[in-house]
C-alpha cells in the first residue's frame, strides 16, 4: 500500500482472498488513513500478528458475540455477504453442532471477519481485536475492466417475524 500526501491509500490486493468475491487478486484499492470509521460494515486494515489484512468490522465495542460452528453471531443477528448482509437471528445453542462460543467485546475490542469466511483467518481464530490495529478504511475497489465497487456495506437487520393474521 501507498500513502499519499494526504492520506489516501492505493494499492493492489495480492492476496487470500479471504475479501472474495467483493476483492479479488489485482484489484486497486483505495483507502484513507484519517477521519476513519470503526462501524459494523466498514473495511480496514488491520495490523495483526506482523501481518497486514483486510477485513470487515462486524463487532464494536461493548456487542455480544455468539459463535455457532463457525458463523458469527453480533448481539443474536449474523451478517454474510452470501445474504446479501441481510442479517438472520441466533435461535439457541442446541442448533451449533461443533462449537459453541459466547464473548463480550471490551470498550477498545473489535470483531473483524474476512467477508469469505471459509477461507478467512479472523477473529474467529484470534479473537477481537484493539482498536491500536486498525489502521485505514478502504472505501473502493477498481477492477481490471475499471468496474468500481464501494467497499463498505449496510448490515440490514432482518424483519421480523409476525404471527398469523398480522
Amino acid at each position: 500500500m501507498v500513502t499519499g500526501a494526504i492520506g489516501y491509500v492505493l494499492g493492489n490486493i495480492l492476496g487470500s482472498g479471504s475479501a472474495w468475491p467483493l476483492l479479488t487478486k489485482g484489484d486497486l484499492v483505495i483507502g484513507r488513513n484519517f477521519a476513519l470509521s470503526f462501524q459494523p460494515g466498514v473495511m480496514v486494515r488491520a495490523e495483526i500478528d506482523g501481518k497486514s489484512m483486510i477485513k470487515r468490522i462486524h463487532g464494536v465495542p461493548g456487542d455480544q458475540i455468539t459463535i455457532c460452528d463457525g458463523l458469527v453471531y453480533v448481539n443474536d443477528i449474523a451478517y454474510q455477504q452470501v445474504n446479501n448482509w441481510v442479517g438472520f437471528r441466533f435461535e439457541n445453542a442446541a442448533q451449533c453442532q461443533r462449537e459453541y462460543r459466547k464473548l463480550q467485546l471490551a470498550a477498545d475490542e473489535y470483531f473483524v471477519l474476512g467477508d469469505n469466511t471459509n477461507q478467512s483467518r479472523d477473529s474467529r481464530q484470534y479473537g477481537p481485536v484493539p482498536k491500536s490495529v486498525l489502521y485505514e478504511n478502504f472505501l473502493y475497489a477498481i477492477r481490471d475492466d475499471m468496474t468500481v465497487r464501494y467497499l463498505t456495506v449496510e448490515f440490514v437487520a432482518p424483519a421480523e417475524h409476525k404471527g398469523a393474521g398480522q
